[in-house]
Order: C-alpha cells, then structure tokens, then sequence
C-alpha cells in the first residue's frame, strides 16, 4: 500500500520557499524544501525562515549552520512521516460490528510483520538522528565560537597607553558615591550606564575588561552593565548569537518529538496476543469502513 492511501499522511503542496530578494537565502530553501505534512506543522523546516537573513544573507559558517540546520529539521520531519507509513504498511485493517461506541476500524499486525516493522521503524529513526546529531554539533560549536567573540572583545588591552586610561578611568568610577542622593542621584552604576548609552566605549571597555571590584561594582552590577554594552557595542554579533542558539533549541524539540513519535509507535516486540498486535481507531458512527 502505497503513502496516498494512509489517511494520516495527507499532504499538501510542496513546500516552496516565500520569495527572498537574497539568492543566496533563496537557495537555500530550495535545496531544504519538504512537503508539508496535515496535522504535522511542528519542527518543518519553514520554522527557522525567521533567521534567515541574520544567519545566512551570505556564505559563511552562521550559513552553513542555517542550512544544517533547515536539512535536519527536513529530515526529521519526513522520518515523522515514515514511522506512521511503515506502520501503516505493515498493518492491516478490518471493520468490527457496531458497538455501543458506534463502528470502529481495528487495525491489526500479523506476528510475522513485527519485527520487520520493527526493523524499518528503527533504521527511519536512526538514520535522522545521526543527521541531527551532526546539525546539533555544528550549532553547539558556532554558539561557542560567537561567543567567544563577544568575550574577547572585553579582554583587558596589552599597549601601556591603554593600560593608562584604563586605570583612570577605574579610578574616577571608584571615587565616585556607590548610591545617589535625592540632591546628587548620580553613583558609579547609573554613571558607566550612562556612558554605554551614550556610545562611550572607552570607558565601557575599562571597567568591563577586569575584575567589578576595581571599579567599585558589584558582580551583578557589572552583569548588567557588561549586557547593556553587549546590547550596543555587539549588536549585530548579539542577534546572530541568539539565532544560533535558536537553532540549537529547534533542532533539540525536533530530536525529542521524534523520539516521542517512535515510542508512540514502535510495535510491541512480544504482543499480548499470541496471533495479532492490535490498535483500534474509532471512526464515526454510520461510515462506511474501509477494508483491506
């Protein structure tokens, strides 16, 4: 029995990428293009469009990650769609009289089918995970090299003239109160917050490249601090960041779900009737059962 003849596998158009002035975006989508599946709209590959043009506007590793990513997520998906097809395939189907319930269509598995059922299932499922795997590796290690750029850009400076300004500019924050008045609000946190805002990066860059305690801060306040300066000095390096972790968290949900679909799924090895393995799907009351 072929896939068009299971009800739960009833597809719709092929899925083609929204139209993208960048060809390179473009092409990517259309080498990672999967049908869309009813009643499967979870972890498509269409999920990750949203961080396309942060991720992939052009060849690079965050692209590579992009399109890794979008050709597990397709593979996974179509490997969702194959455990309900092999089950399907190697079942068969009668109609029980009515009942109280109305009639029902038992679904059922010749002992001799379970295991090569079991088999194909296993294989489907294996096959997708080692290409998640290897997506889910990508994405770790891009998530770890952006940022380890984030970090470096805080690292204390080597020239002696920097290693000057730096030490005044400690200074001037450590003199100043560690809270405001009503008559002077001004204290070292809302000053070196003001100055982030204002795009100084110099003094950004002092107190954030060494230990909080240099400056007078707390670790929490130079937690805030070194986020506020994230936020407007690595903006860019910011957003890509959290699209690759995106990834990381797409690629995940569909491991799991795919997970959950085989045990859902997956024959019992030893039934608990000697001569069928049984699954029943009540159908509406008056209809016509399908048989095989």
């Amino acid at each position: 029995m072929t896939d068009s003849h299971n009800p739960a596998l009833k597809t719709g158009a092929q899925y083609e990428s929204a139209p993208n002035a960048n060809e390179h975006i473009a092409a990517i989508h259309e080498r990672t293009k999967c049908p869309l599946v009813t009643g499967m709209l979870s972890s498509h590959p269409d999920s990750l469009t949203p961080y396309a043009e942060t991720l992939a506007s052009k060849p690079g590793a965050t692209s590579q990650l992009y399109e890794s990513s979008r050709a597990a997520l397709a593979k996974c998906y179509n490997s969702r769609a194959a455990l309900e097809t092999i089950l399907f395939n190697h079942s068969r189907q009668r109609a029980i009289p009515r009942t109280r319930d109305g009639r029902i269509i038992e679904s059922f598995m010749d002992p001799a089918s379970v295991e090569p059922c079991r088999a194909q299932m296993t294989k489907a499922a294996n096959d997708a995970a080692v290409v998640l795997d290897g997506a889910l590796a990508k994405a770790a290690d891009t998530v770890t090299k952006l940022e380890g750029a984030i970090d470096a850009h805080f690292k204390p400076q080597s020239d002696p003239v920097s290693i000057s300004l730096s030490a005044e500019v400690r200074q001037m924050v450590r003199q100043m109160p560690a809270t405001g008045t009503e008559s002077n609000p001004a204290n070292r946190l809302t000053y070196v917050q003001q100055a982030i805002q204002n795009g100084e990066s110099l003094i950004a860059h002092a107190v954030l490249s060494v230990s909080p305690a240099l400056s007078g801060l707390s670790a929490p306040q130079h937690a805030i601090l070194k986020a506020m300066a994230v936020e407007k000095f690595m903006g860019t390096e910011l957003q890509t960041l959290k699209a690759a972790q995106a990834m990381q968290t797409h690629l995940g949900n569909a491991a799991q779900e795919l997970g959950l679909k085989f045990k859902q799924l997956l024959p019992n090895e030893l039934p608990a009737r000697p001569d069928v393995v049984q699954r029943r799907l009540p159908i509406s009351s008056g209809a016509g059962a399908p048989t095989r």
